[in-house]
């Protein structure tokens, strides 16, 4: 009678806790007796387990599709562009239009944080990414057929702004679906990080390809607006990703338990249980108040009432301000891990390090302004910087691969990619010295020099791809279950906001240099531009150890894309 009852091990996840306890309370005469509800168990996980797996597998393939498809949507029209902007708009004259043009769509784009909160904390029908997804895509379709009629300067604007800001809410869903997919896991955080890379390095490709033979045989403007037609293709992709509902209960928990270093540490308006109670007392009190009121109404009659007045007013006010400090500090709750020394340390140095201009929309419209190419002819050299790009992230994702397999810490793989990346994304942009050495130095526009032009093409823009990779890598890495895609977003919000300023850098380089085809212009002056461009990425590094920066926001938990499909599952 009082022999002692072992006790079970705690119920895997993917079983529910309630169910768990039932089974505890219902079924142990059963499993004392026999091993059959065991057996059909480790069954049922064994089948669950794999029902997971193949819902993962496809959710990764459709959402690789989506940013396949999408990056063809957005390389397409890229040469078009190109023409529309130097030779239909005549901006040719006046490079820095140019780059004022493009740092206003890097403006528009800097603000991918805002759109990621609509699908971290709004969710459509019960999801969260997908309707984000296919709205965004397809409202980018509509963008271009606006963009293909543009004749003016202030249309240019308009179209251009639109489609950045639909684009990134399309983009912002996709990121933060794939930060889910490698929640917990950094190593398969980075491999699938540079795995979407390659994905839309192969699309940017294919759509580069494809717009050889379309800008030969029609206009720049019929290739804008037919970029439409992937973006469509995106956004019927979107719909076959198996996401799960929203989980409500999960989010609660998190809001309620901030996560990181914010997991102690009470925002400055209080607990929000503690205000919602001082507001049932404050009403309490008033409605007491009134009672008392009511009965002696007939002794107390025209008696000054101004101190009760003055009392309640009082109260009231306290009343609204607790509300607004309860309903602040529900709304701030989900956002305590993205305010951690941590991430301002790794914002910090992102910044910094994308804040160096480039030569790049310079040196393209020195070459478009000097050079007798036909269009597809630049669609050519752009399929080439893809091709540099698809390299680039090839060798990026296997030298990361072969750091972690004889480096155990993961930050020095990341702080050393950091430093590899600056030092060649700048050496490979002097390669854009061997066109401006080819160019014979007349006004007049000659023959384009083909082999100096490609291999710059090919080493330059591989060299700003592996560049680019260590950003990604890091904002994945550190950004909080829960909100992933605004945590995302936000280290891109910050290196778009660095490269804004560094393309105003770049303009107001340019101008000073006298760069430009216009009558008081020349382009004297672009291999010095070059130089500087180039000596200015090595500034940075002197940062670098603000990326080996620690704090309790790496032991931060939640709920990733395949918890919360067994969620849905168990309900």
């Amino acid at each position: 009678a009082g022999a002692a009852v072992p006790s079970r091990p705690p119920p895997p996840r993917w079983i529910p806790a309630e169910l768990a306890g039932a089974t505890a309370t219902s079924s142990g005469a059963v499993d004392a007796a026999s091993g059959r509800d065991g057996r059909s168990r480790g069954s049922s996980v064994g089948s669950t387990r794999a029902e997971k797996a193949d819902t993962e597998k496809r959710t990764r393939e459709w959402l690789y599709a989506v940013f396949f498809l999408l990056s063809m949507a957005q390389a397409l029209p890229l040469t078009a562009i190109q023409v529309l902007l130097n030779r239909d708009l005549g901006l040719a004259e006046r490079p820095e239009q140019v780059n004022k043009y493009f740092a206003v769509e890097f403006s528009a784009s800097a603000l991918k944080p805002a759109y990621a909160l609509l699908s971290d904390l709004c969710p459509i029908f019960g999801r969260r990414r997908v309707p984000y997804m296919a709205s965004g895509a397809f409202a980018y379709a509509v963008a271009m057929q606006f963009y293909a009629r543009v004749h003016s300067i202030n249309n240019l604007y308009v179209a251009g702004v639109a489609s950045v800001v639909v684009f990134a809410i399309c983009e912002t869903g996709a990121d933060g679906a794939l930060v889910q997919l490698g929640a917990r896991d950094e190593k398969k955080a980075m491999q699938m990080q540079a795995a979407g890379m390659l994905v839309r390095s192969a699309g940017s490709f294919t759509a580069t390809a494809l717009s050889i033979p379309l800008l030969k045989l029609t206009d720049a403007r019929t290739v804008i607006s037919l970029a439409g037609v992937f973006a469509l293709a995106a956004a019927a992709a979107a719909c076959f990703i198996p996401e799960p509902r929203d989980n409500k209960r999960t989010r609660e928990r998190t809001e309620r338990k901030p996560l990181g270093a914010f997991a102690d540490a009470p925002l400055p308006f209080g607990d929000a249980e503690d205000d919602e109670e001082d507001l049932g007392r404050l009403l309490e009190g008033d409605r007491e108040e009134e009672r008392v009121g009511a009965d002696g109404e007939a002794t107390t009659r025209g008696r000054p009432r101004h101190r009760e007045t003055n009392g309640r007013e009082g109260r009231t006010f306290l009343l609204g301000m607790s509300a607004i400090a309860a309903a602040t500090k529900r709304a701030l709750a989900p956002f305590a891990p993205c305010f951690t020394p941590r991430v301002a340390t790794c914002a910090l140095f992102l910044f910094a390090y994308r804040l160096p201009p480039t030569s790049l929309v310079t040196f393209t419209t020195f070459a478009y302004a000097q050079f007798t190419l036909p269009a597809w002819g630049y669609s050519v050299m752009l399929l080439l910087s893809m091709l540099g790009g698809i390299l680039a992230t090839a060798l990026y994702r296997s030298a990361a691969g072969a750091e972690r397999a004889t480096v155990r810490t993961f930050s020095f793989t990341l702080k050393s990619s950091f430093a590899a990346g600056a030092a060649v994304n700048s050496l490979c942009g002097l390669a854009r010295l061997l066109v401006v050495d080819a160019w014979d130095g007349s006004r007049t526009p000659s023959a384009a020099p083909l082999v100096p032009l490609a291999i710059s093409n090919v080493v330059a823009s591989g060299g700003l791809m592996f560049g680019y990779m260590p950003i990604v890598a890091l904002a994945a890495k550190i950004a909080p279950p829960g909100v992933e895609a605004f945590g995302f977003a936000s280290m891109l919000f910050v290196s778009d906001l660095a490269t804004t300023a560094g393309s105003a850098l770049a303009a107001s380089l340019t101008e000073a240099l006298g760069l430009g085809s216009g009558a008081d212009r020349s382009w004297s002056n672009l291999s010095a531009f070059i130089w500087m461009c180039a000596l200015f990425k090595f500034a940075p590094l002197v940062l670098l150890p603000f990326v080996d920066a620690r704090d309790g926001a790496e032991d931060a938990t939640g709920s990733s894309y395949r918890e919360e499909t067994e969620e849905e599952e168990e309900r």
